[in-house]
């Protein structure tokens, strides 16, 4: 088998073709690298990977039709099947000769996402990775295809044109099976025509007329007597058939970043099927074996379709995006958790409308718990299904329904909603954002709570507007927001749950901090928040003094730990007092922060425990005047370290205790802060809810969306043009020099 192997390799680079194919694989891939990653200034090989996988279609052809016809032309093949070593090992070498020279092709690119990486600050090398693996099986697979339609032909041309068409049609599989009707009627008469098919290829394997004409005979009988029983088996059966056949299809999986075992095992069973179908068919028109080799045939393709049915069922993947696009989060763990009640996520999708994102995400829901039941409904065949569960919104294709079966209580989620489209108009541009697990967390959340949780916004003080990306939060931690005019009425609501006071730029009256005083004493739970202001807030600070804190108004200032060199914009250092945001995981940027000192010890009341959350370095100080213009400390500033976070409870009785937080920067919960995605200021805002919301019976959550963003690669042009060069021109060029050499150099010699 070594033997045969190494010669069928050395014949590949003796005679050129070796050569050739390597140089015109490296052609193309480095026109495209270039195009996308170096000039195109994309981060992300899977991108290009993508995009040439059609290039199978042309070159395997190529690269296959000799590998046996070419054998049966010379009849070199009866000399070689009489040699003294069975034919599955010469198959087998044979296609291990082909598939080396095709992983030499590989390994050269993979040097490639290694090159864009030193250009880029945020590429992930793990989904490039991704993607080369499915690459190679997917290049490994259509060998093997090819390989087999070499077999059945004398000719290299008819091998190579067969291998094109069917190549052609398996990429474009998905696309025209789309064009089927999915009416069981067609689809029978579909079933039938490929069961013909089907019989034809078998009467070449058994050389015998008769058996397989008795075959399919049966076969179409069965065929149509099930199809008057029971017309429903056969709705999109072709349909789903002919989709397994799109080898292709398989590949989305790794150019998306996802290591997908059940489309390794698809990957590796294909070739396997293939290898021993050139195998047998080797054998019968060597040795006339056709009913063995069929039943063999049978037996193989029955283990392979067991196989991949049992690792589809298992549904095991490993996710190598850079934003972990299709892996649940922590928090998403943690709430489902608390699940005791059977929840039914209806994911309402025409059989092959399936967005590939929500498919995917909402599969990994019912993983979690036995519990969670992911559903797939029709809209189509059941377009009242929406309003027997009262929801009014017109259902689509796409959309999701959280059901909790025991308590009635349903939240809708349209897909516009999960996947986000977002078009710029002046610049052209698109971005995609997922809020798959966002969303349907949050339902889970609001259809097993008891209660919604009530809060109260505090205005008519100039208060900082937190914006929609607060409004977001709450909403998927089921929390209801509402604005309160505190000086209107005689006391803060009795259903308020949580009661906010975000940066008042002017003072509250005395009638409002009383309120608010009698709302905290009596067990309320709030959060607080400081904005710079040049006005004097005696009441509000009176409040933070009530329990122990104490504000130096002004802005601190940072020398050691500043953001984008903004001595005002202060990257705090968690405290080691508390573990409430211990667990963050990127930065926190605290713009025009107040400075503040909390008492301690017998200063304090008993039952009030004051804790730092959050603190500055040694070297902070209160710029007192921040107007005027100075960055360095001056006269009448005021020396840190200070916090600039605390949380503080205080014991009322047995069964009551107060729940505050303070903030000295109510900017730091803006919009833009908020939405920033490498800060973690939006995680401080929901484990701060979380933590002072006691009247949930779960613990709430709020999950970010995840953006569908590219990282990026700036290359100077002379760069640009070098590795250009490198991989379009010189690496081709050079293999093609050392062919002709080594090409050369034989035929003077022979």
């Amino acid at each position: 088998m070594l033997a045969i192997y190494k010669k069928e390799l050395k014949q590949y680079f003796h005679s050129m073709i070796g050569f050739a194919f390597l140089a015109f694989f490296l052609v193309i891939i480095g026109i495209y690298t270039w195009a996308y990653n170096f000039s195109g200034g994309y981060g992300n090989f899977e991108l290009t990977l993508g995009s040439i996988a059609f290039l199978f279609v042309l070159l395997v052809p190529i690269l296959t039709m000799r590998i046996i016809a070419e054998e049966n032309h010379q009849k070199t093949n009866q000399l070689l099947y009489t040699a003294p070593i069975s034919i599955t090992r010469i198959i087998i070498a044979k296609y291990l000769a082909v598939l080396t020279l095709f992983a030499i092709g590989i390994l050269i690119i993979s040097c490639y996402p290694l090159i864009i990486y030193q250009y880029s600050d945020d590429m992930h090398l793990a989904s490039s990775y991704s993607s080369v693996i499915g690459f190679f099986l997917l290049g490994a697979a259509c060998i093997s295809v090819c390989m087999f339609i070499s077999s059945l032909t004398e000719s290299q041309a008819i091998a190579a044109v067969v291998s094109f068409i069917v190549m052609l049609v398996t990429f474009l599989m998905t696309s025209l099976t789309g064009m089927l009707p999915t009416e069981a009627l067609p689809q029978c008469i579909m079933l039938a025509v490929l069961w013909v098919c089907v019989i034809l290829f078998l009467n070449r394997m058994l050389h015998k007329p008769k058996p397989a004409l008795v075959l399919g005979i049966a076969g179409e009988a069965v065929i149509w007597i099930l199809y008057f029983v029971k017309s429903s088996l056969y709705e999109s059966l072709v349909t789903n058939i002919l989709n397994i056949l799109a080898i292709s299809s398989r590949y989305d999986d790794f150019s998306m970043g996802i290591l997908n075992y059940d489309s390794i095992v698809y990957y590796v069973s294909i070739i396997i099927f293939f290898v021993f179908l050139t195998i047998q068919m080797t054998r019968s028109q060597q040795f006339k074996t056709g009913a063995y080799s069929s039943l063999l045939t049978v037996l193989t393709l029955a283990i392979v379709v067991v196989a991949n049915l049992m690792f589809s069922k298992l549904e095991l993947s490993s996710d190598l995006s850079s934003e972990g696009y299709f892996s649940l989060t922590g928090d998403t763990e943690e709430v489902v958790k608390q699940v005791d009640q059977n929840i039914v996520i209806n994911y309402m999708v025409s059989d092959g409308q399936e967005d590939d994102y929500i498919d995917r995400i909402l599969k990994k829901y019912k993983k979690l718990s036995g519990y969670i039941t992911v559903k797939k409904v029709d809209p189509v065949v059941n377009p009242g299904f929406g309003s027997s569960l009262g929801i009014d919104d017109t259902v689509e294709n796409n959309d999701v329904i959280v059901q909790n079966e025991e308590t009635g209580s349903v939240k809708y989620l349209s897909n516009a909603d999960l996947v986000i489209e977002d078009y710029d108009y002046y610049t052209g541009s698109s971005s995609t954002t997922l809020d798959v697990e966002g969303q349907v967390t949050a339902a889970i959340q609001k259809v097993i709570a008891e209660d919604t949780t009530k809060v109260y916004v505090m205005t008519k003080h100039s208060e900082f507007d937190m914006g929609s990306e607060a409004d977001d939060i709450f909403d998927k931690m089921n929390m209801e927001t509402e604005e309160l005019e505190l000086a209107t009425l005689e006391a803060v609501p009795d259903d308020c749950d949580i009661l906010i006071i975000n940066g008042p730029s002017t003072d509250l009256t005395e009638q409002e901090k009383k309120l608010v005083l009698k709302y905290l004493k009596a067990g309320g739970s709030a959060m607080l928040t400081v904005a710079y202001s040049e006005d004097e807030l005696t009441n509000f600070d009176a409040i933070l003094e009530y329990y122990g804190i104490h504000l130096n108004r002004g802005v601190v200032y940072e020398s050691t730990g500043n953001y984008m060199q903004y001595l005002n914009y202060i990257i705090p250092f968690t405290s080691s007092e508390s573990d409430l945001l211990s667990d963050l995981n990127g930065y926190l940027v605290f713009p025009s922060a107040a400075g503040m000192t909390a008492d301690s010890g017998d200063a304090l009341r008993d039952g009030v425990t004051v804790t730092s959350l959050l603190e500055t370095s040694e070297s902070a100080f209160v710029k007192t005047n921040p107007s005027s213009g100075e960055t360095s400390k001056e006269d009448g500033d005021v020396d840190g370290p200070f916090a600039l976070g605390y949380s503080v409870t205080e014991e009322i009785d047995d069964d009551t205790e107060t729940n505050l937080i303070v903030y000295s920067s109510a900017g730091a919960f803006s919009e833009s802060f908020l939405a920033a995605g490498e800060l973690d200021n939006a995680s401080v805002l929901k484990q701060s809810l979380s933590s002072i919301n006691t009247s949930s019976n779960i613990t709430e959550v709020s999950i970010d969306q995840k953006s569908l963003s590219y990282s990026y690669v700036s290359m100077t042009v002379s760069s640009q043009l070098f590795w250009a060069a490198m991989v379009v021109v010189i690496l081709p060029a050079a293999l093609l020099i050392a062919g002709f050499v080594i090409w050369f150099t034989r035929r003077r010699k022979g």
